[in-house]
């Protein structure tokens, strides 16, 4: 039988679970663009929520706020945003976040989240972003990201745990999820 974009999905989200049933307090998926990072965190939210508890899911673009309502509204997830211009609900167990709006408001979301998603991940070490993780030191974390590599060449060991990755570009080319890609250099000595 082939395996399918949806078979390697639920494949991440069940070692994402596992690492947490390990201990695991911090966890990182690698997955690339196309591997459907946002739907897989979507699933671990549904089952937080299941257990009871609060999320926040940070991200750093409306596009992404957009993208993220969208697939928990599929799950029937219910979730509020805190985003310019939208009103807040408090009491909605997942916050789709904007990480600027989050960092001046942490105030009044002291001790809200039981776990923190991070979509873009490797952005974790910037300024607004680490100051919200580091508002939240109990929460467990779920970061996502194609490039778990930072520009300055560094990993993301010293904030993740563990890291799951998924499929790679090429066995998503293979799936047909991802266009081959054809690429062209000058010829090299």
């Amino acid at each position: 039988m082939k395996v399918t974009l949806r078979d390697y999905q639920e494949q991440c989200v069940e070692q994402i679970r596992d690492a947490y049933r390990r201990g695991h307090k911090s966890v990182l998926l690698a997955l690339p663009t196309g591997g459907g990072k946002t739907i897989c965190f979507s699933f671990v939210v549904e089952n937080a929520v299941a257990k009871g508890r609060r999320v926040a899911i940070l991200v750093h673009r409306q596009e992404l706020v957009d993208q993220t309502g969208d697939n928990l509204e599929r799950l029937g997830v219910e979730f509020g945003v805190i985003a310019p211009g939208q009103p807040e609900d408090p009491h909605l167990p997942v916050q789709v976040c904007s990480v600027q709006s989050l960092v001046r408001r942490l105030d009044r979301w002291q001790d809200a989240f039981d776990l923190i998603v991070i979509d873009e991940a490797h952005h974790c070490v910037a300024g607004s972003w680490r100051k919200v993780l580091d508002a939240y030191p109990k929460a467990h974390r779920l970061g996502v990201t194609a490039t778990p590599e930072r520009l300055d060449g560094k990993g993301l060991a010293d904030h993740f745990e563990h890291m799951v990755t998924g499929p790679g570009t090429w066995d998503l080319m293979q799936l047909g999820h991802l266009s081959e890609a054809k690429i062209f250099c000058p010829p090299t000595g």
